[in-house]
């Protein structure tokens, strides 16, 4: 068996280039700018909000806090005329700091899908069986995770998909090349 500590090249070399690839699709890259639109009215809806005193956090309108409230016909009334949304509001941030929280998030992801791989696959494999096992496990990691709330929020998914993709790719790729394969006697 491949033991966690003979990994730890490959964790860290896909975790720093899923991270430049991510950067990459979210600010060079168009396929993200349709996700979020801008509002016709922004300086009026920013002006309103700052003057409700919103603090920072997640809301939906209109609001249910359990099934409940359904039972409430002004409640349906509201939901069934619309508008139904969320509205997200949140601190000024920290570029370096959350840049930094998404790279430990990709190292420990990395880290994960290694331990797994651990557990069952060998220094005999081939090459595109480390390929197969990463790249799976990588999609599964980085898109079937978005898509329950890209549902629920009616987000759009394609995005999403082609990051995916490509980083399911790269990690597959770069553990087929750095596995660390028997020496062949």
């Amino acid at each position: 068996m491949v033991e966690l500590v003979d990994l730890w090249l490959p964790i860290l070399l896909s975790s720093v280039a899923i991270f430049i690839v991510s950067s990459m699709c979210w600010t060079m890259l168009p396929h993200h700018r349709p996700d979020l639109q801008k509002l016709d009215k922004e300086d009026e809806v920013i002006e309103f909000v700052r003057g409700l005193g919103v603090a920072d956090g997640n809301y939906t309108f209109p609001y249910c806090g359990n099934p409940e409230d359904f039972k409430n016909s002004d409640l349906k009334k509201k939901w069934e005329d619309g508008p139904r949304g969320l509205l997200c509001t949140f601190p000024l941030a920290s570029m370096g700091g959350n840049m930094a929280k998404t790279f430990v998030v990709w190292l420990l992801s990395v880290f994960s899908i290694a331990y797994l791989a651990t557990m069952g696959i060998t220094d005999q494999a081939a090459p595109l069986l480390v390929f197969r096992f990463f790249a799976t496990a990588s999609l599964l990691t980085y898109f079937v995770a978005v898509v329950p709330g890209s549902i629920w929020y009616h987000s759009r998914i394609k995005g999403h998909l082609i990051d995916a993709i490509a980083y399911a790719l790269i990690v597959g790729a770069i553990f087929a090349w750095r596995w660390p394969y028997a020496e062949a006697v």
